[in-house]
């Protein structure tokens, strides 16, 4: 490993030298089943997840996974493909599709598409068009990927293959999902946790992440 390699890690411990008592610990891992043009999911993602991701990507306290189908259903055709019918309509089903190919595009590394699928959420829910967002927040987060690669994707079989993977996913949820979003901490549902990530997802993982030493910014955002 070269000196350069080590700069990120030397600046984390340094500003933060507790957290080198957290070596092992695994991040709170969050899985979040949604849908793209869902009011409550869209507001999650643009007030609480997405602040919560950029306050604590750096410390590797917090990992997530994105799933957009929620309570859409599908059928399976004759000619194997499958057909799609989404609670908020055709351009629901369409945004699903595109998020999913974008999810993809970035190897499902949330580190590369969470402010991309911010940003597509955060234009719909002030009326944008969904292929226009797409276009828009691509260029501005995903710059090196191509708009025409995902809208090939979500035309194709390569996107009806990964939404059907999604929605087996979905749909195999124990319990089953009965609301959208729907959430998964360290792959438990609970109640309680849903509650608290609405108004307060920082400070609930913060709280349940299990290492000794916790990143500065949880102190004032700590679960109680």
């Amino acid at each position: 490993m070269n000196g350069s390699s080590l700069l990120p890690l030397l600046f984390l411990l340094i500003a933060n030298p507790s957290l080198a008592q957290n070596e092992g610990v695994k991040p709170v891992q969050m899985d979040l089943y949604y849908e793209a043009l869902c009011p409550d999911c869209t507001g999650f993602i643009t007030n609480q997840l997405y602040p919560t991701w950029k306050a604590l990507r750096r410390f590797g306290i917090f990992s997530v996974s994105l799933y957009p189908f929620g309570n859409a259903r599908e059928t399976r055709l004759p000619n194997g493909t499958y057909q799609y019918t989404c609670q908020h309509g055709v351009a629901e089903c369409r945004g699903n599709l595109l998020e999913a190919c974008i999810i993809k595009s970035a190897n499902f590394d949330a580190n590369s598409y969470m402010s991309a699928i911010a940003c597509i959420e955060d234009e719909v829910q002030s009326g944008e068009a969904i292929e226009d967002a797409v276009n828009m927040c691509l260029r501005f987060f995903m710059p090196t990927k191509s708009n025409s690669w995902v809208q090939e994707c979500a035309d194709g079989p390569e996107g009806n293959r990964l939404m059907h993977k999604i929605a087996v996913r979905t749909n195999a949820l124990n319990p089953p999902h009965n609301y959208v979003p729907w959430l998964l901490f360290n792959g438990i549902h609970r109640e309680d946790y849903d509650n608290e990530a609405t108004t307060n997802l920082l400070g609930l993982v913060c709280s349940l992440y299990k290492g000794n030493a916790k990143p500065d910014v949880c102190t004032n955002f700590i679960h109680i």
